[in-house]
């Protein structure tokens, strides 16, 4: 009995002792630390993965909406947004990444990183995309749902803002399509001319350049100056002072949509808040009357009797095509929308006035005689000033005049030979510029003569804020 004790008792004392089999003890610890670390690697670089993508998608669905916005309203720039963001990331397996609330127009502020909701402005943009446990798309663990870390919320945002604005939108002549001048014309003052199209110059054109004269189009061709969408005689600077170095291309065409900007200053006719509101409207209450009586495809003619100081009135025709005179004299602080074509007699003249056409007829919106006068001769004193505003295109004959004068049209302007614009001048085209010969054009030297154009808050192509 007491050998059996005695062998019972070396045998654990030995076994005590023996190390066979331990490393397979501690590589079964290896193992497992391996595990949780390689757990933690993969899930992390699953996270980063998905971070990067998300990021991406806001990337692309805040360019889009902050292009598109320049052409849409807000609530249509967030759907084409939203359509993009889809498209990178499609619903059916990755669900709602980007809704239509988690976009935000307004203003960015560089200096502070702040933005700041603004839904009508064209400005800036700010977009978050997400994959949310609480929208049933949120990123799944592979290995560390073992821990109890079954999946993780990611949430990227991205701003973009509006680059550089259009240029000379209210700062002299901005058409989408070609211009095209003659020669002995004179450019004055800081006067701006863009195209997005190509610009055209005979002869003999003179360009203050000294005193800011920018002419603009988008780059083309190749050499250092890239004058493939300037046109002049002979491919050189073609007799015209000064046009080298008031030549200033651009990178691209704009994405100016000129009948959205119509339609942005018709909303703000009758309303205070808005930028467009004319100060001499005093009663925003709108007077609806019909065009007067005339024969055949011809309304009546309207004079500055007809309309009521400090009102917005809407005349209506039977059709966009029906004409309607505008009667000689001065008409001041009103007013005018209508859908007729017009037809300017002589002696016209508009001050401290807005007159709008919605016709898109193909016969032309506006046609008049020699002298047609668009604001008041005051030298760029403040006030006076007018604008006309067509969906159509306009034609003019010699010597128009415009002192603070804005012409904004959703297609042609044309005008004949001496034109004055040297006290102030603004034409917006959504198609061409198209003049002659011996006009002076110019701005006033000072905000005074030109506080009553349309400004828009228009900007280039978007780019990610720093």
């Amino acid at each position: 009995m007491f050998s059996v004790l005695s062998n019972l008792r070396n045998s654990v004392a030995n076994a005590g002792k023996d190390e066979t089999g331990a490393m397979s003890v501690l590589n079964l610890y290896f193992v497992i630390a391996l595990c949780i670390f390689g757990g933690i690697g993969i899930d992390t670089a699953n996270l980063f993965a998905a971070r990067s993508q998300l990021q991406v998608a806001a990337d692309v669905a805040a360019h889009a909406a902050l292009y598109s916005r320049g052409s849409m309203d807000a609530d249509a720039a967030k759907a084409e947004a939203v359509t993009i963001a889809q498209a990178n990331m499609p619903t059916g397996r990755y669900g709602d990444v980007l809704r239509a609330e988690n976009i935000h127009f307004g203003t960015y502020d560089q200096s502070t990183k702040v933005f700041s909701i603004d839904e009508s402005s064209t400005a800036a943009v700010w977009v978050e995309t997400d994959r949310l446990s609480e929208n049933a798309n949120p990123v799944s663990s592979f290995l560390l749902h073992f821990v109890g870390f079954w999946d993780f919320d990611v949430v990227t945002n991205a701003v973009f803002v509006a680059g550089a604005g259009a240029p000379c939108l209210g700062d002299g002549w901005f058409a989408k399509g070609r211009i095209d001048m003659q020669s002995n014309n004179g450019f004055y003052n800081g006067f701006c001319i863009h195209s997005d199209t190509r610009i055209e110059f005979n002869q003999n054109n003179f360009f203050e350049h000294d005193d800011g004269v920018i002419v603009s189009a988008p780059r083309a061709g190749s050499g250092p100056d890239y004058r493939g969408n300037l046109i002049t005689p002979g491919g050189s600077w073609g007799n015209n002072t000064g046009l080298e170095h008031a030549w200033q291309p651009a990178d691209k065409a704009t994405t100016v949509n000129v009948d959205t900007l119509i339609n942005q200053i018709m909303t703000g006719m009758t309303d205070p808040t808005s930028d467009h509101f004319r100060s001499f409207v005093t009663n925003t209450n709108v007077v609806n009357m019909a065009a007067p009586k005339g024969k055949g495809k011809k309304a009546g003619g309207m004079t500055p009797g007809s309309m009521q100081s400090g009102r917005v009135h809407n005349v209506s025709c039977g059709s966009e095509e029906d004409e309607m005179s505008m009667g000689a004299g001065t008409y001041s602080n009103v007013v005018m929308i209508t859908n007729c074509r017009l037809s300017m007699a002589n002696g016209v003249k508009f001050e401290d006035s807005t007159i709008i056409s919605t016709s898109k007829s193909s016969k032309g919106v506006l046609k008049s005689p020699q002298g047609f006068t668009l604001g008041k001769n005051d030298s760029c004193a403040t006030g006076g000033g007018a604008q006309l505003i067509l969906m159509g295109s306009m034609k003019t004959a010699a010597k128009m005049q415009l002192y603070g004068g804005q012409i904004i049209a959703a297609g042609d302007v044309k005008f004949a030979a001496q034109g004055n614009g040297f006290a102030g001048a603004s034409i917006i085209a959504g198609g061409e510029i198209d003049g002659t010969s011996n006009s002076t054009m110019g701005l006033c030297q000072d905000d005074d003569g030109k506080e009553d154009f349309f400004k828009f808050d228009v900007g280039g192509p978007p780019r990610l804020a720093g």
